[in-house]
């Protein structure tokens, strides 16, 4: 199967599509120019671009008007809902650099973990939906490239020098 050919006058096809849709909803083509900032002719060679591309004509224009043909509906359905899919596309892509998203594993003592982090944890994942906490809790120091763990939480004095460690409190111990 040949691939259709590109857009005319270098606009994508989400342009093109987003030029066709507002045709259609704003009634003609000079309003969807002035909505779109644009001039009524570069509209008109984006709708043309468009239905070349397709194969179809999707608009009947008069002297009195302009009505979709049944594939133009059709099209119409159908782009508003690829540019509704594109926008959620981009805002979640836009998005990824703003929210953590994906599983952290955290490591702590199977006591410490239990009493102090269970609120935290759920604060934590309120905060940030897009994110999962797999709990590992052991007493051992782990091994963090071979067990995959994003941090950890121990009780004591870190001996290991290559890890970065913080103060986050203080736990009385009780003898």
């Amino acid at each position: 199967m040949k691939p259709p050919p590109p857009p005319a006058g270098g606009a994508d096809r989400v342009a093109l599509l987003e030029t066709f849709v507002r045709i259609v909803e704003a009634g003609s083509l000079s309003a969807a120019a002035a909505q779109l900032g644009s001039t009524q002719p570069t509209v008109s060679r984006r709708l043309q671009a468009l239905e070349r591309s397709l194969g179809v004509r999707l608009l009947r224009r008069s002297t009195h008007g302009m009505t979709l043909t049944d594939e133009g509906a059709r099209c119409h359905e159908r782009a508003r809902e690829l540019l509704a899919s594109w926008e959620a596309l981009e805002s979640e892509a836009r998005g990824a650099g703003d929210e953590p998203a994906g599983l952290l594993r955290v490591v702590a003592p199977h006591a410490f973990g239990q009493e102090q982090l269970v609120a935290p944890l759920v604060d934590y994942l309120r905060r940030y939906p897009r994110m999962s906490v797999e709990w590992l809790l052991h007493d051992r120091t782990p091994d963090f490239s071979a067990e995959a763990v994003d941090c950890a939480i121990r009780v004591g004095e870190v001996s290991d020098p290559s890890v970065v460690a913080l103060r986050i409190g203080d736990v009385p111990r009780i003898v």
